[in-house]
């Protein structure tokens, strides 16, 4: 069953990012959102086959404040302790698929009712009136005035074969280690964290805690510290997830297991969500904007990869 849900990541990037280059943002995730509730209410298990795709086709054509903006007060943090007191509360895995369908609901609503279509979509597709409006709609939104602005003219977007005989093959190569280490090393240690000793909802629920503010910490830093640098976030957490891990596994060698243990845990778990952060932001911003899509799903593609082997791990 595990290989089955991770098959669902691996299969729902290709299908679902394609689709958000094809059809547009806005139908692709709706569309992956609405199937992703009912596959909910249905079986339970399937939510994260559709849903995470949803956030990866809302999320393209950000500027690079917003990007880790989004990041910082959107993430797995908050859908974590989320999850954490929604089976809390139900106690049983039919209810709580319930109530995760019945609490992501708005969020289908406000994408097909609210929510306008991704004016960078549309201008890649020439479709100007239909980008206007969208700006428009986004300033209301937003409460600000709305401006109109000159956009310039998007290139075709160049498939995975073009980004490789365009010289970019050794930057795309190094993105993909990167992403495959950091979702090997994020989903290992996910599967391992019900072994902690302790209240098992507790310890998820500080496991979520810990990573949203964490990630606020993180989009404050980035956006008051000129000098903060995607590599130093990329090694900086490298250093400090090897570093805790080690410590881990003398506790474990030792046979100790107090507080220290799940202390190192959360923090080691915090610097793999930063390494994961930086994997991200690097493929969006190492890549030019007609390469982007094929690098971003490119790299997710990997990282499904080490997410089917994290079980073994």
């Amino acid at each position: 069953m595990l290989i089955l849900l991770r098959s669902g990541y691996f299969f729902g990037t290709i299908i679902f990012g394609l689709g958000s280059d094809i059809r547009g943002r806005k139908r692709v995730a709706s569309f992956a959102l609405a199937l992703g509730l009912t596959a909910t209410i249905a079986t339970g298990f399937l939510v994260y086959f559709f849903t995470k795709t949803a956030n990866y086709s809302s999320c393209k054509g950000l500027i690079r404040n917003q990007r880790m903006f989004m990041r910082a007060y959107f993430n797995w943090g908050f859908s974590r302790m989320l999850l954490t007191g929604i089976c809390y509360l139900t106690q049983e895995w039919r209810m709580a698929s319930f109530g995760i369908a019945l609490v992501a609901s708005p969020a289908l609503v406000a994408m097909l009712f609210i929510f306008p279509e991704s004016p960078t979509w549309l201008l890649s597709k020439n479709r100007l009136e239909e980008m206007s409006a969208s700006e428009r709609k986004i300033a209301r939104i937003a409460g600000v005035e709305y401006v109109p602005a000159l956009h310039p003219r998007q290139g075709k977007p160049k498939s995975l074969r073009d980004v490789m005989r365009g010289g970019m093959w050794k930057r795309l190569v190094v993105l993909w280690v990167m992403w495959l280490t950091a979702a090997t090393s994020a989903y290992a240690t996910d599967l391992a964290s019900s072994t902690i000793s302790g209240d098992l909802y507790l310890n998820q629920f500080l496991f979520g805690l810990v990573i949203y503010m964490s990630k606020v910490i993180l989009g404050i830093v980035d956006a008051r510290c000129e000098a903060f640098s995607r590599r130093m976030l990329h090694q900086g957490s490298q250093f400090g997830a090897i570093l805790c891990f080690g410590l881990l596994a003398v506790f474990k060698l030792t046979g100790y297991a107090g507080p220290l243990y799940l202390i190192f845990n959360l923090l080691g778990i915090v610097f793999v969500e930063y390494t994961c952060d930086a994997g991200h932001l690097c493929a969006v911003e190492s890549m030019e904007t007609a390469s982007r899509a094929s690098a971003m799903g490119s790299s997710s593609f990997i990282a499904r990869i080490g997410m089917l082997t994290s079980p073994m791990v």
